[in-house]
């Protein structure tokens, strides 16, 4: 048994800032429960909306969160957008994102 999440900051930022105290908190109160992440996107806020193509400090944060939750006891990590067009397309909600 266990447990999916995923969260949305403001990391538009030089300052990155992971909740990890988050995911130690929920494996000590249940350390035989597995946590796994479950989404993750870049360019959701309206003023950094869409895809950047070639903007790596985008891949940096995807690659940071990864490993932040990785070493806060996650099991494993699913992008529900690893491919994606030029335009950030297609998914099924319309909400055109990145996937670095």
């Amino acid at each position: 048994d266990g447990v999916g999440f995923h969260w949305y900051m403001s990391l538009e930022d030089a300052l990155i800032v992971h909740p990890g105290h988050m995911l130690r908190n929920a494996h000590a109160d249940h350390p035989h429960h597995y946590l796994l992440a479950t989404e993750a996107c870049e360019g959701y806020l309206p003023a950094r909306k869409g895809p950047f193509v070639g903007q790596w400090w985008r891949a940096f944060k995807y690659c940071y969160d990864i490993m932040e939750d990785m070493n806060n006891w996650a099991v494993g990590w699913v992008d529900w957008n690893l491919v994606l067009d030029l335009h950030g397309g297609p998914n099924w909600k319309g909400n055109i994102v990145d996937a670095p």
